[in-house]
C-alpha cells in the first residue's frame, strides 16, 4: 500500500476504469483521517445513488458520484443528484482528473 500521497496522486492520471479510481481514491480518504462508505446501487432501490458517502473530520457530508475521466452521468444519476442538492446535500461527480489537479484534497480539509 502506497503511503506518499504524490505516488496516489501519478496512480490516478491515466485511471480507465473507474473502480481503480475508486480504489486509490478510498485509500486517500482513509489515510486523511475521514470515513468513507462505498454505496452499493444494486441494494438500493431504483439505482441512480453516487457511489461514496465521505464524512470527513469536521463532520461535513459528502455524497460523490465517481467517473473516469470521459465516463457520463447517466439521466438516473443526473436526476438523483438534482433531488439531493434540492435537499441541501453536498453531491457532486469526482474524476480522476479533479484528484491528480487538487480539488478533491481541498474539499476534504
Amino acid at each position: 500500500m502506497a503511503t506518499d500521497p504524490a505516488f496516489e496522486i501519478s496512480q490516478v492520471t491515466d485511471m480507465r476504469w473507474e473502480t481503480e479510481f475508486q480504489n486509490v481514491l478510498i485509500e486517500f480518504i482513509i489515510k486523511r483521517g475521514h470515513g468513507v462508505w462505498l454505496l452499493d446501487p444494486a441494494r438500493l432501490k431504483g439505482g441512480g445513488i453516487p457511489d461514496l458517502l465521505v464524512v470527513t473530520k469536521d463532520g461535513r457530508a459528502l455524497f460523490r458520484e465517481l467517473k473516469t475521466d470521459v465516463g457520463h452521468v447517466d439521466a438516473r444519476q443526473e436526476e438523483i443528484i438534482k433531488k439531493m442538492r434540492s435537499h441541501g446535500a453536498d453531491v457532486d461527480v469526482w474524476r480522476p482528473r479533479d484528484f491528480s489537479g487538487g480539488s478533491i484534497g481541498g474539499e476534504l480539509d
